[in-house]
């Protein structure tokens, strides 16, 4: 998981280490550009509304990999789901959302 605001990434962390997953890495830093140095990702899930798909996101989605993400504009948006398929990536939108926007270098 990648956090942009450090206190949220540090009460985060808080919280996991009394559970002590095994399975579990966090970050600080912008969520927005993925985490290219462990892509590629079989699923990725946006916490937060993008303005539009992030290219460098469905970059680092595998062949065959999911990405669950919110996009519109501020006051709403769709929740749509991406599969990288060999044809390209297909986009089902699921339903209305409203999220907190994406921050960062492809959010707003």
């Amino acid at each position: 998981s990648i956090e942009v605001v450090p206190q949220i990434a540090r009460q985060a962390a808080e919280a996991l280490r009394s559970l002590q997953p095994r399975n579990v890495t966090l970050a600080t830093g912008d969520g927005s550009v993925g985490w290219p140095e462990h892509a590629p990702f079989d699923r990725i899930l946006v916490g937060a509304a993008a303005p539009q798909l992030p290219d460098v996101l469905l970059e680092q989605l595998a062949p065959e990999g999911r990405m669950l993400i919110p996009i519109g504009t501020a006051d709403a948006q769709r929740l749509s789901l991406v599969t990288a398929g060999s044809d390209g990536m297909e986009v089902v939108e699921i339903d209305d959302a409203r999220f907190v926007p994406l921050i960062g270098e492809e959010g707003w």
